[in-house]
């Protein structure tokens, strides 16, 4: 979060953008 601060405005698909980040970091993860 604190590296998207200030590049994408938080008030439309901010919390999606993180959400779909986490997602792939997660999925990256797997074996």
């Amino acid at each position: 979060r604190s590296q998207l601060e200030g590049n994408i405005c938080r008030c439309t698909g901010y919390h999606n953008i993180v959400k779909a980040i986490q997602a792939g970091a997660a999925h990256m993860k797997r074996p």
